[in-house]
């Protein structure tokens, strides 16, 4: 079933809040996410909601900055399992 916009956004915020939770728990993982980097979410179970976050992101994204994805290998109850970073052409 797809879901509109407003879900998309309300999922996206969701897994932004986990990731930022991960990241703080975890300070190593932002060695790899330059201070001007945008973020967007690839989740293997979620196509929908993966092109949204990589629409969202470059839609926003300054010619030149890096743009880091983090690959999301499935989720469960509101956390992120085995994320991946990695930098975006």
């Amino acid at each position: 079933m797809a879901r509109n916009e407003k879900e998309l956004t309300q999922k996206a915020l969701e897994l932004s809040f986990e990731f930022t939770r991960l990241v703080l728990a975890q300070p190593d993982l932002a060695k790899g996410i330059p201070e001007d980097a945008l973020v967007a979410f690839e989740v293997d179970e979620d196509a929908e909601l993966t092109a949204y976050s990589r629409k969202m992101s470059e839609a926003a994204r300054e010619p030149g900055q890096p743009l880091i994805v983090v690959h999301i290998k499935s989720l469960a109850p509101s956390r992120l399992v085995h994320p991946q970073l990695k930098t975006a052409a």
